[in-house]
């Protein structure tokens, strides 16, 4: 059955009320599969909705069309969703990165008019098509879109723990609501390069005890992101130059787990949970390019190991599993990162091949991603790009003139993708425009 993208007129429709009924049945019949991917794999993670409020109102038709397309663009990146993925049951599936191309065409339209929306429902659509970004502009929608949703939510009084609009029939969705932008805030801060728009000391609201979300998978989420939370105070202006990051006491993975009682979550969410955390070990050391490098600190090493794991897992049978949440394509960047600075960085040839390869390896993850997010689309040109490059240079820590301005800008590159603080600037590369196709991935 294929997704119609069509919008309901909340203003009253002159069409009869019979075609409204039969379209809105055939409707709910073709979304139902990737609604069923949203509740199963994203919701536990992030429960921005009331599923049995959503389902119950989805069922009589009365849901707003775009958060219904909102929650199929999440879902569409999911493996699973793929025999679904189509506009016309004559054709067949699409690519994911087209379908949801198309779909955040129509969730952006409807934006443009928020007033017929019930702020609640305008808040959830803003906080799911954030997780979207449709190429390499596609950074500044993703990032209004999450800025719009906090500032309904704070217009609401609910960082102050109360509610100056309407109140909630559900206080606790409510504050999982919250919790989610919390941590959505924190994340797109470093994917994008932005500051946090809302500051720990302008919120009031408590935080849930150990169990009572009511989601085990979510709390870890919340958990790591806490530890997300002090790394982004590393790389604030005005720090020491010298500090290195996180060097002392970093709390490990099992500790989220053992707080939440999440170790009997299935493997695709443990394992995208474990990518969250690897992420940030990998931002827990504070890098500063490939010429001031610190290498005896625990942070780095911390780092080193992380970027490594970050490559396994996701270069393995796993990476079809892991949920469809934009740390995908930001995990495997930050783990090229790091690739190319060991790279540059190393004296001894083995080394540089051991560099050569994983950052290899990462090229073609990233080529993977790109059938799916389009967000992939500008790193895994740079990378291909460097990659062509490397295949002809010998030896990385040679100086010679040929190599050192392709080098010099790269380095630039990479080392703002490790820094949070800082968005990527790529107006200089005109080679980014110049996208390998789709079926150019490289072997494994």
């Amino acid at each position: 059955m294929a997704l119609e993208l069509t919008f309901v007129n909340h203003y009253g429709d002159s069409a009869p009320k019979r075609r409204r009924l039969a379209k809105a049945c055939e409707s709910c019949r073709a979304r139902k599969p990737l609604i069923d991917i949203y509740f199963s794999k994203v919701h536990p993670i992030l429960p921005l909705l009331d599923e049995i409020e959503f389902r119950a109102q989805h069922a009589s038709g009365v849901v707003p069309d775009a958060l219904v397309h909102a929650v199929c663009l999440v879902a569409a990146k999911h493996s699973e969703a793929a025999p679904h993925l189509r506009l016309d049951d004559s054709q067949p599936p699409m690519l994911a990165r087209d379908f949801c191309r198309r779909l955040h065409k129509t969730v952006m339209a409807a934006l443009r008019f928020p007033g017929r929306y019930e702020k609640i429902t305008l808040i959830r659509i803003l906080a799911l098509t954030s997780l979207h970004a449709e190429t390499a502009e596609g950074a500044e929608e993703a990032t209004l879109c999450l800025v719009q949703a906090m500032h309904y939510l704070q217009t609401m009084g609910w960082h102050l723990g109360q509610h100056t609009g309407p109140p909630s029939n559900d206080d606790l969705m409510t504050k999982r609501l919250f919790w989610c932008l919390w941590c959505m805030d924190r994340i797109n801060s470093c994917i994008y390069g932005r500051p946090i728009m809302m500051s720990d000391i302008d919120i009031a609201i408590e935080p849930f005890e150990n169990g009572d979300s009511g989601f085990p998978a979510f709390e870890v989420w919340v958990s790591i992101t806490r530890i997300l939370n002090k790394v982004i105070s590393f790389y604030r202006p005005g720090v020491p130059l010298d500090l290195t990051g996180w060097e002392d006491d970093f709390p490990p993975f099992e500790d989220a787990l053992d707080e939440s009682k999440a170790h009997n979550l299935d493997r695709p969410t443990m394992t995208t949970l474990h990518l969250y955390y690897l992420l940030v070990a990998v931002l827990s050391h504070r890098s500063r390019g490939v010429k001031y490098v610190r290498r005896s600190t625990p942070s780095y090493v911390r780092q080193s190991l992380a970027a490594i794991e970050i490559n396994r897992l996701m270069s393995s049978h796993l990476l079809q599993a892991l949920l469809p949440l934009p740390i995908l394509s930001y995990a495997i960047s930050l783990a090229m990162s790091v690739s190319y600075q060991h790279l540059r960085q190393s004296q001894l040839q083995h080394q540089q091949e051991d560099a050569r390869q994983d950052f290899k390896s990462c090229c073609q993850i990233l080529q993977k991603l790109r059938r799916t997010w389009s967000a992939a689309d500008v790193i895994a040109t740079i990378a291909k790009k460097v990659l062509d490059q490397l295949e002809k240079a010998p030896d990385l820590a040679s100086t010679e003139p040929d190599w050192h301005g392709l080098f010099e800008g790269m380095d630039d590159i990479f080392g703002t993708y490790l820094d949070p603080n800082y968005p990527v600037n790529l107006d200089d590369f005109s080679f980014v425009d110049d996208l390998s196709p789709l079926d150019n991935i490289p072997s494994t």
